[in-house]
């Protein structure tokens, strides 16, 4: 469970579709090429997409004006980090088919 603050409020949720997973990779991976940084419009993109994951119980404009750290970049990272480890977690669980097995 993906539990985050904000605006003095706690929001959690458990459910990832396929295409949240997709733009988490996406997000992340231009995080790690360096094509993501601390200018605002790659902020408010990541705020967009984390209000969606969250079912948009809160705005980006609400997460951005709620969401405390003095690490904003690094905490919004490990956010969609925890995504992939999760999904992950979750890939692991499911048995292997024949086929994978004879590849």
């Amino acid at each position: 469970m993906l539990i985050i603050h904000v605006g003095g409020k706690v929001f959690s949720t458990d459910k990832f579709t396929p295409r949240i997973v997709i733009e988490a990779d996406k997000i992340l991976d231009d995080a790690l090429k360096g094509k993501l940084g601390d200018e605002p419009e790659h902020i408010e993109k990541m705020a967009a997409f984390i209000a969606g994951l969250f079912g948009n119980q809160f705005t980006a404009d609400e997460f951005l004006d709620g969401f405390e750290s003095s690490h904003v970049n690094s905490d919004l990272l490990k956010i969609f980090n925890r995504i992939r480890g999760m999904v992950e977690d979750a890939m692991s669980e499911f048995p292997e088919s024949k086929e994978s097995k004879n590849a």
